[in-house]
């Protein structure tokens, strides 16, 4: 899949040029999800930090060292600590996460799911024509059932073998010109959830947190 193609799919990214605004709106705790990370007798800002990141990219693939200070400086100051503090992490990573699975009770994407997922998708590639569209589908599939997204490549491949005519009847409709009635069944890409939030600023943040410390 070409660049231009990939930037027109649902799939997450965290951008280093990530917007204030953008900032807020995914990486805000809620009133519920602070008192979960108050509750973790470890290092609260990683745990934090990974719940925010998987709400966002809905995976667990992107190390720390790849965020962008203004989100971990927000992140912090939230807690009322010192960015400094992710330093000082020896929490388990993997025990992390298994507690935000538990708590956003999502699944990892393991081969079971590739399996079912591959069954899906010759079902769904039938309604859409082209791969963009195909892997759009399938994130949002994968978001409904909870299930955590793979890396991109393996999510490109899944629905590119789907999409390869299995058969001389597959093949003859895909060879035909799309009709207005199929392209009307086409998959029409929904906004990526978003979380939401009222009025905090990043530098209101950043005040609050050097008071708190």
């Amino acid at each position: 899949m070409r660049t231009g193609e990939r930037e027109r799919t649902a799939y997450p990214h965290l951008w280093r040029d990530i917007t204030e605004q953008e900032v807020i709106s995914r990486y805000t705790l809620s009133e519920e999800e602070l008192k979960w990370v108050q509750h973790y007798r470890g290092n609260q800002l990683s745990l934090a930090l990974r719940l925010k990141l998987f709400e966002h990219l809905i995976s667990h693939s992107l190390p720390f060292s790849e965020v962008p200070e203004k989100v971990l400086d927000y992140v912090a100051s939230q807690l009322q600590v010192l960015p400094q503090m992710l330093s000082e992490n020896k929490d388990s990573k993997y025990e992390q996460i298994q507690l935000i699975r538990k708590y956003t009770a999502f699944s990892p994407f393991t081969l079971k799911e590739a399996d079912k997922l591959q069954a899906w998708l010759i079902v769904e590639a039938e309604k859409q024509f082209h791969l963009v569209d195909l892997v759009n589908a399938t994130i949002f599939h994968l978001l409904e059932i909870s299930v955590e997204l793979p890396a991109f490549g393996s999510l490109v491949r899944l629905a590119a073998q789907a999409s390869l005519p299995t058969s001389p009847k597959k093949n003859a409709r895909r060879s035909l010109t799309i009709t207005s009635a199929r392209a009307s069944r086409r998959y029409k890409p929904r906004s990526w959830p978003r979380m939401k939030t009222s009025t905090p600023t990043l530098s209101s943040s950043r005040s609050g947190a050097a008071g708190g410390i």
